[in-house]
C-alpha cells in the first residue's frame, strides 16, 4: 500500500532530481551541462538525478537531436516525457468540489465538478462521490495515474488529517480513503498554502529570499507563508471572519440573506461587511509586521463578492503599515479576482504537489 512521502506540502523542491526536473519543465530540451549550469549541482549529482527521472519515466533521451561536440562525443539533449503520466488535484469546496487530471508540465487533460455539499451529506456519501468521479475522469486514459494531491479549507495536521467544521470535518483522514481506492499517493493540503504554491509556480521554481503571505477568506479563513523552504499554515481567528458568521449577523438584523450575495446586496448589512473587511485587514497588518513577507496575497469569496471589500482591506493595510512603528516594510498587495481563478491554481497546484518537491522519492512509492 502506497504511502505519502513524508516533506511537508509544497516544501520547495531542493533535491537534485527536483531541481533538474523543474529545469526541465521549463525547457524544450536541455543537456546535463544545460542542467549543471542552471542548478549548480556537480556533474555526478546531475548525472545520477537525470538517470533517476529517466527510470522513472519523467524525462526521456532524443538521440535524433545529438549534436557533435568538442571532443567528437554526441550530446544527447533530454526532454520532458509528458505523454505517459496523470496527476490528479482535488479541490474540496463547501457547496461544489473540483477535480482536475494534469500532466508533467502542469497542462489540464481533463476536469469534472461533483455538486454534492461535503457540508450537507455524510464523509462516506460525499466519498463516494469523489471516487466515482475521478474514476469517471480516469478511465478514458491511458496515462497511468502517480499521485493524487487534495486542498481543503479548515486545518490539515501533518499526517493529513483534516479539521473543517464548514464541512463537518473533524478527525477525517482522507488520504487514507483515497490512497485505498487509487493505490498511488496522496498529499492533503490547506487552501492558503496551495495559493501560495500556485503563485510560486507561475513566477519561479527555485528558492527565493522573498517571502510571500496568503489569505484566504470565505467559509472558512486560513493563511500561509512561503519562506526559501516551505509553507507553513498560520494561525488565524476562524470563525469570527468567516462567511457563515457574517451572514448570523446579518439575520439578528432581521434581514434575510442566505447568501453573501445576498447580504451585499442589502444596505442593512454594509456595515457588517465593512467591519469584515477590516477585521480581515487587521488580521494582515499582524501578520506582516510578525513575518515581513515582500507580498500579500488575498483571495476568497470576502474580496470576490464584495466590490467595497479589496477597496477597505488595501487602505486598512497601507493605513497601519505607514504608521507602523519599525523601519517602513514595503509589501506588493495582489487579489486573486475570481472564485473560478482560486479553484483552477489551487487544483493544479495539489496535482503537482508531490511530484515537484521530491519526483524520485514519489516514483519509488508509486512503484
Amino acid at each position: 500500500m502506497p504511502h505519502s512521502t513524508t516533506s511537508a506540502p509544497f516544501a520547495r523542491p531542493l533535491t537534485p532530481a527536483a531541481q533538474c526536473l523543474q529545469v526541465m519543465r521549463q525547457s524544450t530540451t536541455a543537456t546535463r551541462l544545460d542542467l549543471i549550469d542552471a542548478t549548480g549541482f556537480s556533474q555526478s549529482t546531475v548525472t545520477r538525478a537525470v538517470a533517476g527521472l529517466l527510470d522513472a519515466g519523467f524525462i526521456t533521451r532524443r538521440p535524433d537531436l545529438a549534436e557533435i561536440g568538442q571532443r567528437g562525443r554526441p550530446t544527447v539533449p533530454l526532454e520532458l516525457n509528458p505523454e505517459d503520466t496523470m496527476f490528479a488535484g482535488i479541490a474540496v469546496g463547501t457547496s461544489e468540489t473540483t477535480l482536475g487530471l494534469y500532466d508533467l508540465r502542469g497542462h489540464l487533460l481533463r476536469r469534472t465538478a461533483v455538486a454534492a455539499s461535503a457540508a450537507s451529506v455524510s464523509q462516506y456519501d460525499f466519498l463516494e462521490h469523489i471516487i466515482a468521479a475521478l474514476h469517471r475522469i480516469i478511465t478514458p486514459m491511458t496515462r497511468r495515474l502517480v499521485s493524487v494531491g487534495v486542498t481543503v479549507s479548515g486545518e490539515v495536521s501533518p499526517e493529513g488529517v483534516v479539521e473543517a467544521p464548514n464541512l463537518g470535518w473533524r478527525g477525517t483522514d482522507i488520504a487514507a480513503d483515497l490512497r485505498y481506492y487509487f493505490s498511488v499517493p496522496v498529499s492533503v493540503s490547506g487552501i492558503a498554502p496551495a495559493i501560495l504554491a500556485a503563485e510560486r509556480d507561475s513566477v519561479s521554481y527555485f528558492p527565493s529570499r522573498h517571502s510571500s503571505l496568503a489569505i484566504f477568506a470565505d467559509d472558512s479563513l486560513s493563511a500561509a507563508l512561503d519562506t526559501p523552504s516551505e509553507i507553513t499554515s498560520l494561525s488565524t481567528p476562524g470563525a469570527p471572519l468567516t462567511t457563515s458568521c457574517l451572514l448570523r449577523k446579518v439575520r439578528d438584523l432581521g434581514v434575510e440573506a442566505p447568501t453573501l450575495a445576498d447580504a451585499v446586496a442589502h444596505p442593512a448589512a454594509r456595515p457588517l461587511l465593512d467591519a469584515r473587511a477590516k477585521g480581515i485587514a487587521q488580521l494582515a497588518v499582524e501578520l506582516v509586521r510578525r513575518h515581513l513577507p515582500q507580498h500579500l496575497i488575498i483571495a476568497g469569496s470576502a474580496f470576490s463578492e464584495d466590490p467595497h471589500a479589496p477597496r477597505i482591506f488595501g487602505a486598512t493595510v497601507r493605513r497601519a503599515l505607514s504608521a507602523f512603528d519599525s523601519p517602513k516594510h514595503s509589501v506588493e498587495l495582489r487579489m486573486i479576482p475570481t472564485h473560478t481563478e482560486i479553484v483552477h491554481a489551487i487544483t493544479r497546484a495539489a496535482a503537482l504537489d508531490l511530484v515537484l518537491r521530491d519526483p524520485l522519492r514519489l516514483s519509488l512509492v508509486s512503484s
